[in-house]
């Protein structure tokens, strides 16, 4: 493995780390503003398929072609979106705060 291959694999498996955690915790706490009414059940259930997917369709294409490189790079940016998604939960609530007359999800943003 090179170096890029090294950071790559490495930040693939540190996001799926971290998905894993963040669904588990979302699902520990599904009562905390940040996580009630925004589906974290189905969201615990499906996310993981974005972490199997690359390696799944690798293996078959390894079994249908021979030898290929795992493609670390996909993998990560495939898992990427899903884990911002649920980090974004896990870090604020999305409500404004007391005094506040718009919300962090409204057009015109908390500002």
């Amino acid at each position: 493995m090179n170096r890029a291959t090294t950071w790559w694999a490495a930040l693939s498996l540190a996001m799926k780390a971290a998905l894993a955690g963040l669904l588990l915790f979302a699902l520990a706490h599904p009562h905390w503003d940040r996580f009630a009414d925004k589906a974290m059940g189905i969201r615990a259930m499906t996310y993981p398929i974005a972490a199997v997917l690359v390696p799944v369709v690798w293996s078959i294409v390894r079994r249908l072609r021979g030898s290929a490189r795992y493609p670390w790079d996909v993998d990560a940016l495939v898992v990427a979106p899903f884990v911002i998604d649920v980090a974004g939960n896990a870090a604020t609530s999305m409500t404004p705060s007391p005094g506040s007359t718009t919300s962090a999800t409204s057009p015109t943003g908390p500002w």
